[in-house]
C-alpha cells in the first residue's frame, strides 16, 4: 500500500507476466478483478500483463494457447478481448505491449493513446478509435502486423510519427 510511483516501462518486456494485483488501500493505483494496472480512479490503463491470456486461460479451463486458425468465438470472448473501462480517459505509454489481444474496446471518454500503447500487439486485428480521442502519440499502434482495419474519429488532432509503422 506504500507504492506510489510507477515509471513508464516499468513493466516492460516481462513475458511471464501474467495479472497484477494491487491493495485496496494503495492511495495511488489500482487494479482490476482480471489484474489489469491502472492509476487510482482508473482514469489511465497503466499496464494489461503480457501473459495476462495464461491468467485467463486458466480462470475460464483452457488447457492450451489457440493459435490465429483455431480461435472459437468463445475463446476470442474470453481470452482475446478486453473492453477498457467507461472511466478511462488515457491509455499509458506501452500498456497493451505484446498483449495477445484480437479485439479491444475503447469507451468514448478516452482522450489519449499514449506512445507505443499497443507497440507489437499482433494478433490485434481491427480498432475503432472512439469520437472522443484528440491525440494518437508516437509508434502507438506500431508492428500490429495483423491490424488491417482502423476507423479513427472524427476529433483527432494529431498522430504521432510511426503510430502505424509496420501493420
Amino acid at each position: 500500500s506504500g507504492l506510489y510511483e510507477v515509471w513508464d516501462n516499468s513493466f516492460d518486456f516481462m513475458p511471464a507476466l501474467e495479472s497484477i494485483t494491487v491493495s485496496s488501500g494503495n492511495e495511488y493505483f489500482s487494479s482490476d478483478s482480471n489484474g489489469v494496472l491502472y492509476n487510482k480512479d482508473k482514469t489511465e490503463v497503466l499496464c494489461y500483463p503480457c501473459d495476462h491470456d495464461e491468467y485467463l486461460r486458466q480462470k475460464y479451463g483452457y488447457e492450451r494457447e489457440l493459435y490465429r486458425d483455431e480461435v472459437t468465438p468463445e475463446y476470442e470472448r474470453d481470452i482475446q478481448t478486453y473492453v477498457v473501462p467507461s472511466t478511462v480517459t488515457k491509455l499509458g505509454e506501452m500498456c497493451f505491449n505484446y498483449a495477445n489481444l484480437r479485439v479491444i474496446y475503447l469507451p468514448e471518454g478516452l482522450e489519449t493513446i499514449g506512445d507505443s500503447a499497443f507497440h507489437n500487439c499482433s494478433s490485434l486485428i481491427s480498432i475503432t478509435i472512439p469520437d472522443s480521442v484528440t491525440s494518437i502519440d508516437d509508434w502507438a499502434f506500431a508492428s500490429c502486423e495483423h491490424l488491417n482495419n482502423v476507423v479513427i474519429g472524427n476529433t483527432i488532432t494529431s498522430i504521432g510519427w510511426g503510430a502505424f509503422i509496420w501493420c
